[in-house]
């Protein structure tokens, strides 16, 4: 699916899953492939840092606590909202 995060368009998010973890807080885990925006993704990736990842369906807004990169299978980025 298509989508923006932290205001760079991305289009393909493959898989997303959103667990609760504590006092009404949430986690949202995604994957997003991201070829030729990889250095401007990586510009915008901070932990503890701001994330808004918006989606057709949803829109999340929280911070970064985890993220990874693998050239293959792209970046898995957690917000905790």
């Amino acid at each position: 699916m298509n989508g923006t995060f932290n205001g760079l368009h991305v289009q393909q998010v493959t898989w997303m899953r959103t667990i609760n973890v504590h006092a009404g807080r949430t986690r949202s885990t995604f994957r997003l492939l991201v070829a030729d925006a990889a250095p401007k993704l990586e510009r915008l990736i901070q932990l503890g840092g701001p994330a808004l990842l918006t989606l057709p369906s949803q829109e999340i807004e929280g911070k970064v606590v985890y993220y990874s990169a693998d050239a293959g299978l792209g970046y898995e980025i957690t917000i905790e909202s």
